[in-house]
Parts: C-alpha cells; sequence; structure tokens
C-alpha cells in the first residue's frame, strides 16, 4: 500500500497525521512495508489489537490515556507493540509529536535546536525535546548505505572553540576541540562544481592511521581523491591503490586566496555556521550525532519527501536507544586527548 503524498506546509502536515489513528497507520507501512511479520517465528500472519494505557509523562493530567497499537502472531501468539524494537521503544509521547519532530528537523535546513522544539511542540522541559533529537539522530544513519564514488574531495577540520596558547591547527596536547574528517562526492555542470553527497565523521587525528579508516569504509575503490598536500593523504592513497589528486594549498588569510578543495571547504564553512548558529556549538561526546544529522540533510536537500520517509523508515528497524547510552555518548566516536604520548582513546 503506497504511503500518503509528502506535505509541502505544516499546514497540510498537520491535517495529515492529526491524529494518532493516522501516524499508526504511516508507521506500520514503514516497519512491515510488505505487511506484517512477526519477530519470533517469522509468520506472516497475525491481528491487530488496539489498546489504552495510561500516560507515564509527569506533564499529564491524571487519569490520561494514551492509544498503543499491539500485533499478535496468529501461530505463537507473540505480542509486539507497533514502537517497540525501534528508536521509538518505551516512547512516552505521542506518535503526533514524534512526526512532527521528524518533519521539522529534515524540512529546515537550519536544523532545529531542542530548545525550539520544546517550544514549538509545548513538550514539558528541554531534557524531552533533547533526548527526542537525539533518537532520531541515532536513526539519520544507514547501516548499508553506499560508498561516495567518482572525484572525492577530502579535508579535515577541526571544530570547537578558540584555544588560547595554542599555536598552529596541528597540536593535540591540551586541545579541547575535535578534528572531523570530511569528504565530498562531486559532479561538476556547466563549469560549476558541487557537492552530491557527503560524509562526515570525528577522527583522533588527520593522520595516516585515521585518513586510511575513513577512506576504505567510506569511499569506493578506483575513486579519485582529491586533497591538499597535506602527507597523509599522499601515503595512504598510494598505498590503498585510490587514484590521487594532490593540491598544494597557500595561506587561505591571504587576500584573493582560493582554496584548492573548494567544495569540500564550502560544506566545512555551512556545517561550522550551522553548529556555532543554531547549537551555539556542540560538546565533543555527542559531535559525531549532529555530524550524521547534517549530512542526512544535506544529502536529501533535493526531496524532502525521501527524506521524511527515510527517516521514519528507518526508525522504525532501528534499535531501542536507552537513556543511559545517549547521555554517555556510548555509541558515539569520542576520542580524548591525553596529556602525555597521545593515543586515541573510544569509550564506549
Amino acid at each position: 500500500m503506497p504511503r500518503p503524498s509528502f506535505p509541502t506546509t505544516v499546514q497540510q502536515f498537520t491535517a495529515l497525521f492529526s491524529t494518532e489513528e493516522a501516524c499508526e497507520s504511516y508507521l506500520e507501512r514503514c516497519r512491515w512495508p510488505d505487511g506484517f511479520v512477526c519477530v519470533r517465528c517469522d509468520s506472516l500472519h497475525g491481528w491487530r489489537i488496539v489498546r489504552a494505557v495510561r500516560s507515564r509523562a509527569r506533564s499529564a493530567p491524571p487519569g490520561t490515556t494514551l492509544r498503543r497499537v499491539v500485533w499478535e502472531c496468529a501461530d505463537c501468539h507473540e505480542q509486539v507493540s507497533l514502537t517497540s524494537g525501534t528508536i521509538l521503544d518505551s516512547t512516552k509521547l505521542p506518535l503526533t509529536i514524534w512526526f512532527l519532530a521528524a518533519f521539522f528537523a529534515v524540512t529546515d535546513k537550519r536544523g532545529l535546536s531542542a530548545t525550539l522544539l520544546a517550544r514549538h511542540l509545548g513538550l514539558g522541559s528541554y531534557k524531552t525535546a533533547w533526548f527526542l533529537l537525539h533518537k532520531l539522530r541515532r536513526a539519520m544513519v544507514n547501516a548499508n548505505r553506499t560508498k561516495l564514488r567518482g572525484r572525492i574531495e577530502i579535508d579535515g577540520t577541526w571544530v570547537g572553540g578558540y584555544q588560547p596558547r595554542l599555536k598552529g591547527g596541528r597540536q593535540l596536547k591540551g586541545r579541547k576541540a575535535a578534528m572531523v574528517l570530511v569528504a565530498a562526492e562531486t559532479v561538476t555542470v556547466q563549469e560549476k562544481t558541487r557537492a552530491v553527497r557527503i560524509r562526515a565523521e570525528v577522527v583522533y587525528n588527520e593522520n595516516a592511521l585515521s585518513v586510511a579508516d575513513f577512506i576504505t569504509r567510506l569511499i569506493e575503490s578506483g575513486s579519485v581523491i582529491v586533497s591538499d598536500g597535506l602527507h597523509p593523504y599522499t601515503d595512504v592513497t598510494r598505498e590503498l591503490g585510490y587514484a590521487h589528486e594532490r593540491r598544494v594549498q597557500g595561506d587561505l588569510r591571504k587576500p584573493g586566496a582560493v582554496g584548492v578543495v573548494p567544495v569540500v571547504h564550502n560544506t566545512i564553512r555551512n556545517l561550522k555556521g550551522w553548529l556555532n548558529g543554531t547549537h551555539h556549538g556542540v560538546g565533543r561526546p555527542h559531535l559525531q550525532a549532529y555530524l550524521d544529522e547534517f549530512v542526512f540533510r544535506h544529502n536529501r536537500r533535493g526531496n524532502l519527501e525521501a527524506a521524511f520517509q527515510t527517516l521514519l523508515g528507518l526508525g522504525s528497524k532501528h534499535a531501542p536507544v536507552r537513556t543511559k547510552t545517549i547521555l554517555g555518548a556510548q555509541d558515539l566516536p569520542y576520542f580524548q586527548y591525553p596529556d602525555e604520548n597521545p593515543q586515541p582513546v573510544l569509550e564506549g
């Protein structure tokens, strides 16, 4: 059964998904596009049960009930709720709130802060909105996504505040900023080069080990790597068999200076502007989740319908993420920088 057409305005969206029943129907088609499948015995036969459960939300008035849908297998009688085993597992919020949050997250290129989301949706606290957005960010990464291919620009950048008494951008000792590698799959149309898809990840340092791991996991073999004159890119691409175009970067602070990888430099500027403008800076432990959101929205900026459907589709298949995991960023790469003999330490 086809999904409903994507609404282009908030009014259309609220009219289409104004009830729990409408959201449940859409979510069912995201989770089981070919029909119900039992999680225990893989049976294709079952029936739908609708229950009313007491709301556990602190802000809800006493006696408030929520609608919950349960599917029961006709063969083994295993019962599974519509949200169990997904990113919405154990949620206290109505599905209408989740759908609105997903709509705002994918349609506004500036992103959405937890403060603004709590205000828009009338949530009880900043913490509720913060957890909701972080769960959605976990669902923005497709484990089966394809690698970048073709002509790839790549560069690294420090993300974080200004560090006094530190000369140069390559120092690790005492630095609180995080190194991020960014790659952009480029295409040239009418002599104008732009990014088609991008990838961004937090790494320990812009060294040969990090660069090699980043390239082999995210870039298809046979692609052309375009980078500045930093030695790790030259050494790694030669050893791994990628074609490499090395360009020596001059001082970008001089008037009229032009970057040797302009597409990825423009992507980095947009990334930093978004982090500082919308979120006023992001802590290093949670930085990767925000990078995933930026990549997700950038790669689907031309098709908002696909972005919304993909987010809910991935969320309906994503394993539950617990509060403790999100607070400690245990599922994200988090590198510490010891004072002596720095070595990468991956927590979680």
